[in-house]
């Protein structure tokens, strides 16, 4: 992990601000904090981040990735591998692209009861269940880094693991 941290390019803010990504397109992708973080911290897969929001294609996540994000930046911080200001900087951005829309976030109260037979069904965690059931429920792929994530959600719905290769 780098100790380089940057915020999306001002290209991609503009996008977000434009409404480029916001959920007036049809198809689109639900996409999971792994996915996110990488937009904030120099690291393998950021370009792969980074192309999604250049993309015209809706992002759509529950609701618990707006604390996912930020706990993964203040961890970060915690540890010592980006300093806090850089921490601070990459919250307020996460901040705005939240405000923006850049990511759709639904209420999954709905999905909660899914979610819980899922994470019994495949031994994984609640919260990557509720990604898991958002993208079946909106028939479209999850798009994650997390290879157990990737691996245990594939019998469920459709999960494509982002490459880190940079």
């Amino acid at each position: 992990m780098s100790a380089a941290t940057s915020t999306p390019s001002a290209g991609v803010a503009a996008q977000s601000t434009s409404g480029a990504i916001k959920s007036s397109h049809v198809a689109g992708y639900v996409v999971d904090a792994s996915v996110i973080v990488k937009l904030f911290n120099a690291e393998p897969g950021t370009s792969a981040a980074r192309a999604l929001l250049a993309g015209n294609r809706k992002l759509v996540a529950p609701s618990q990735i707006a604390v996912e994000v930020a706990a993964a930046i203040l961890r970060r911080a915690r540890e010592g591998t980006i300093r806090p200001e850089q921490a601070r900087r990459a919250l307020d951005a996460w901040i705005t692209m939240l405000k923006d829309g850049v990511v759709e976030i639904t209420d999954n109260r709905h999905l909660f009861e899914q979610a819980i037979d899922l994470s019994l069904s495949i031994r994984h965690a609640l919260p990557d269940c509720l990604y898991l059931s958002l993208a079946r429920e909106h028939g479209v792929p999850l798009l994650t880094f997390d290879v157990k994530q990737a691996e245990r959600g594939a019998a469920h719905c459709t999960v494509q693991r982002l490459s880190t290769d940079d």
